[in-house]
């Protein structure tokens, strides 16, 4: 049982506390039954808080039957009674939902407000599930308008150092908006400083220069409207009413206020490197140090040395890490892939490179076969008659000494050596190369010829004995 009081959060088990042993409500109070098993496995607080409630009734024996329930009472000023329903559909479910908090009609504190104290009070009872979905619910409800209430509530220490990340890396990932925006002006010299120091902030070093200037130049303003005497503050002579032009603005008190964060700007990626945010801000002597390139010298040489990092020793200027920068970061690519296809067209066109390589030597005689009939045509067929006296010259030739001495050798391949045979016989025809194909297949026919007349010889043989053999037995039957 959870009990959620109000005021000093007393209770007892007699009747003056006002609180009932069987769970019933009484004023001022807020009771939720639950299973201390559950609360005990989902917390550490509230396991070692019923472990110590287990050990105490085992020291009174006389409480030992009465099978009591056991109350754990939460103080209003611990946990309020509104987050009751929150905290324990988090502890059976695994879910915060803020729509179960209970609110006033008017007024009243946010959901973002909601979500912070939830997290604190998840972190006291070191219930894991209820901060953590605290955080997430923070970050689903991030936006430009309360940044700096995030940032400054995760930057202290009972915020979360998660959150706090994450919405540091949503300003990085957003400060180009976020520069022409009132939301920049909300923002303390940490939180700038956080992300300036980052090599992924997107925006460039002019909006960059030009952000922190209105910045300096917005906290000057402040800090004159908190050093006015107060019978001119409200009036029509005040600081906020009339405003300041930047030509009253102090330029020490400026370089004061932007000491920590100048320094951070990358001013030699500035660009364009003439630009007057930048010029203005060296004439006014705000910059520590002024760029490379207007320090003389080889300007062009300083400033591409300023982007590249050069391998010779005898490089001008210093080479400084630059921003990854999306929108250069793309520009660059597209023209490097431009600059490459170029030289890979060229490359093709004076290197000409077959389209498949073969794996194996088979392979390779194969596409041999292939490229040579597909560029020669199919040879001319011989007549009958000439095809007859190839046949015969061929099986002249195989006949030959050369040809058996050549097919007796071990390591002879014989079908190279009747290729060769072949290609002879076509030659003596005076026919094309080609040609020597149409011996072989011819050959295949005739052999696979005779081996069916052989075939069917052995049968009509084999049938005919086995007819003999059936007349001869008849006959000796009927003798």
């Amino acid at each position: 049982m959870l009990v959620f009081t109000k005021g000093n959060g007393s209770s007892s088990s007699s009747s003056s506390s006002g609180h009932s042993e069987y769970g019933f409500s009484s004023l001022g109070t807020l009771e939720r039954p639950c299973h201390k098993a559950v609360l005990a496995a989902r917390s550490p607080f509230f396991k070692n808080l019923v472990q110590r409630r287990n050990r105490g009734e085992e020291l009174q024996p006389e409480r030992a039957g009465l099978n009591l329930a056991t109350r754990i009472v939460l103080d209003e000023s611990v946990i309020p009674q509104r987050f009751s329903s929150v905290l324990l559909h988090a502890v059976y479910l695994d879910e915060v939902n803020l729509a179960l908090v209970c609110r006033p009609l008017e007024g009243g504190p946010t959901s973002l407000e909601d979500a912070m104290e939830l997290y604190q009070i998840g972190r006291f009872l070191e219930l894991d599930i209820l901060s953590q979905g605290c955080e997430d619910l923070i970050l689903e409800m991030l936006t430009p308008n309360n940044l700096a209430t995030v940032l400054a509530w995760g930057a202290r220490p009972y915020g979360s150092a998660w959150v706090y990340r994450q919405a540091v890396n949503y300003l990085r990932d957003e400060f180009q908006p976020f520069s022409q925006s009132p939301v920049l002006l909300q923002l303390s010299a940490e939180h700038l400083r956080e992300a300036l120091s980052s090599d992924f902030l997107q925006a460039s070093e002019h909006e960059v220069l030009q952000a922190v200037l209105k910045w300096g130049e917005h906290q000057l303003v402040r800090r004159m409207e908190d050093r006015e005497p107060n019978l001119l503050s409200h009036t029509a002579h005040s600081v906020a009413r009339k405003g300041v032009k930047k030509r009253d603005l102090s330029d020490v008190e400026l370089r004061e206020i932007l000491s920590p964060l100048l320094p951070l700007v990358r001013m030699d990626h500035v660009l364009p490197a003439n630009a007057e945010t930048l010029a203005h801000a060296v004439r006014r002597g705000l910059l520590p140090t002024p760029p490379s390139h207007m320090l003389g010298g080889d300007r062009d040489a300083v400033r591409i040395h300023a982007w590249i990092r050069s391998t010779s020793g005898c490089a001008q200027g210093v080479w400084i890490r630059p921003r990854l920068f999306m929108p250069y970061y793309e520009e660059a690519k597209a023209v490097l892939e431009e600059h490459f296809s170029q030289a890979v067209d060229v490359v093709r066109a004076a290197v000409r490179r077959p389209d498949d390589i073969p794996d194996t030597l088979y392979m390779v005689d194969e596409r041999r076969s292939l490229e040579a009939a597909s560029a020669n045509p199919a040879p001319p067929l011989p007549d009958p008659a000439t095809l007859s006296q190839m046949v015969k010259r061929e099986q002249k030739l195989r006949q030959s000494p050369l040809v058996l001495r050549a097919l007796s050798l071990p390591l002879t391949s014989r079908h190279l050596v009747l290729s060769q045979v072949r290609l002879r016989v076509v030659r003596e025809f005076n026919l094309p190369d080609a040609t020597a194909q149409l011996l072989e297949v011819n050959r295949v026919k005739i052999a696979t010829l005779y081996f069916n007349q052989v075939i069917w010889g052995a049968k009509f043989v084999a049938a005919r004995e086995l007819y003999q053999i059936l007349i001869l037995h008849l006959l000796h039957i009927r003798s």
